[in-house]
C-alpha cells in the first residue's frame, strides 16, 4: 500500500526554528563548474547563517560572493518522516576582525593555533517540508518484511 499524505509545507517562521534547533547543515554550491555538497557546523544570527571555517580553506575561497544552497534536515528512516529546510542567498567571506571573533565565541572556539574565517550566508529564499509518519499498513518495508525484524527488544 503506498503513503499517499503529501509532505507539509512550512512556512518561514517554521524554517527558522528548526534552523536555529539544529547545528550542522550542508553548503551546496559550484567547485570548478561541478556541484559539491559540504556538510558544516553553523550558527543562526536572526536569518543569516554563520559558518566557522579555516583561514584559507577552499569552502571559504570556493564560496566568496557566490549563491550558493544551505540544506538541513532531520530524517527517522525506519518510521518515514522528518522534515528538510533549505535556503538560497549570497555567501560572503566576514572581514571584519571583531565579527570573526564573535563568531568564534559563538562556536565556542578556543583553538590558538588556526586562524578561523566565517561566512554568512544572507538566506534571500527559504522554504521546507515535514514529512508524515508513514501510515501504519506502510510500516513495512517493500520486501513486506517489518523494518523493526532482527532489532533487540
Amino acid at each position: 500500500m503506498c503513503d499517499r499524505r503529501e509532505p507539509q509545507v512550512l512556512d518561514r517562521s517554521e524554517c527558522l526554528e528548526l534552523l536555529k534547533a539544529a547545528h550542522v547543515g550542508r553548503v551546496v554550491f559550484t567547485r570548478n563548474s561541478l556541484p559539491a555538497v559540504e556538510p558544516v557546523r553553523y550558527v543562526l544570527d536572526c536569518c543569516v547563517i554563520l559558518i566557522l571555517t579555516e583561514s584559507g580553506s577552499e569552502l571559504a575561497q570556493t564560496v566568496d560572493n557566490a549563491i550558493v544552497a544551505f540544506e538541513v534536515d532531520d530524517v527517522a528512516a525506519d518510521l518515514r518522516e522528518g522534515w528538510n529546510v533549505t535556503g538560497i542567498g549570497q555567501a560572503e567571506l566576514v572581514t571584519e576582525g571583531h565579527e570573526i571573533e564573535r563568531g568564534a565565541r559563538e562556536f565556542q572556539v578556543c583553538d590558538a593555533g588556526r586562524s578561523p574565517q566565517l561566512i554568512r550566508i544572507n538566506l534571500q529564499q527559504l522554504g521546507g517540508r515535514r514529512l508524515p509518519p508513514a501510515l501504519e499498513s506502510d510500516a513495512g518495508d517493500r520486501r513486506g518484511g517489518d523494518v523493526r525484524a532482527g532489532l533487540a527488544d
